[in-house]
């Protein structure tokens, strides 16, 4: 959190609402909160899950114009609209590059 401080920070989303928080008030400075792939099984802690619900009703609630959700495939994008409310607006999609049958074949 306490180093959120460039124009355009990239966080992994564990790290996103440190950085929504730390540049609140800045008119000029863009976060990304990148999501690999998200899964509430995974949570091993009542604060983590907290955390993603704080996070994801923040940028449904305000709707921060400086903020938004990188995804890597329009699954995620179909799925944090209509299941997180999370706008349109809010989400990016930045497509996985990686050739998944190399990957599962090595």
């Amino acid at each position: 959190m306490k180093n959120s401080l460039c124009d355009v920070n990239v966080v992994s989303s564990r790290l996103g609402l440190g950085a929504y928080l730390r540049n609140f008030r800045k008119k000029d400075v863009f976060n990304y909160i990148v999501f690999h792939n998200f899964n509430y099984k995974r949570h091993n802690s009542k604060i983590i899950e907290w955390y993603y619900f704080l996070l994801f009703l923040i940028i449904k609630l305000f709707k921060p114009k400086r903020t938004f959700i990188v995804v890597v495939s329009p699954y995620w994008v179909k799925y944090f609209n209509e299941n997180k409310g999370i706008p349109l607006s809010s989400l990016k999609l930045f497509p996985n590059f990686i050739d998944v049958k190399k990957v599962v074949k090595m």
